[in-house]
Order: C-alpha cells, then structure tokens, then sequence
C-alpha cells in the first residue's frame, strides 16, 4: 500500500517537473532589438551618437560608418536619440527599438533623416 501511493506520489512529482520544463522554454523574451543606419551622402568625418531620449546630452554610444555608409548596433529596447557629427549638417532623429526587430533609418540626398 505504502509503495502504490510512493509510485503515485513520485510519476505525478516527474510529470509536474516534465510541464514546468517544456512551459519555460516558450517564454523566451527578448530585451534587444537592431538599428540599422544608411547615409545616401556619406563624409568620411561622420559619428553618429546615440542618445537616450531622457538625456540627449550625453551619447551613449557612438559609431562610424563603413565604406558603404552603413552600420548597425544593436540596443536594448526603448526610445533613442541620433545626432550626427560632421562639417555637413545631418538632420537628427528620434526612434524606438522594439524587441526582435530591426529599426532602419536612412539620411536622404538632402541628408534628411526617415525611419524606414
């Protein structure tokens, strides 16, 4: 009697273990998301900053272009700044990285700035 009810106390014990295992794998969640910058005209004196929107006086983060005029960073998810350094004059722009997707902004031929 005492080895029925051990058994049954042990297989409920392993398969309450077994769902709990499979449940946490499917919550997943993730905390960055991808900024991807292109510059139509590109100077080789440009840095882009990155700011947070609560102090758009202190970067963050910084970067420079490949030889393409593009770059990417990834960042944890939230509400950003850019400004660009340069002797040309770039537009800055505000964006927003969501979790598991690509932010892409582009600076035009009148180095306006648009989020694609």
């Amino acid at each position: 009697m005492k080895k029925t009810r051990f058994i049954r106390l042990f297989s409920v014990i392993v398969l309450l273990l077994g769902i709990m295992m499979t449940n946490c794998k499917e919550d997943e969640i993730s905390n960055t998301g991808t900024l991807s910058v292109s510059f139509v005209n590109h100077p080789s004196d440009i840095t882009v900053n990155i700011y947070s929107i609560d102090n758009t006086n202190v970067p963050i983060d910084y970067f420079q272009l490949d030889n393409s005029g593009k770059a990417q960073r990834d960042l944890n998810i939230g509400n950003y700044y850019i400004r660009v350094t340069s002797a040309t004059y770039f537009s800055p722009i505000g964006f927003q990285i969501k979790p598991n997707n690509t932010t892409a902004i582009l600076w035009n031929f009148k180095n306006g700035s648009q989020i694609q």
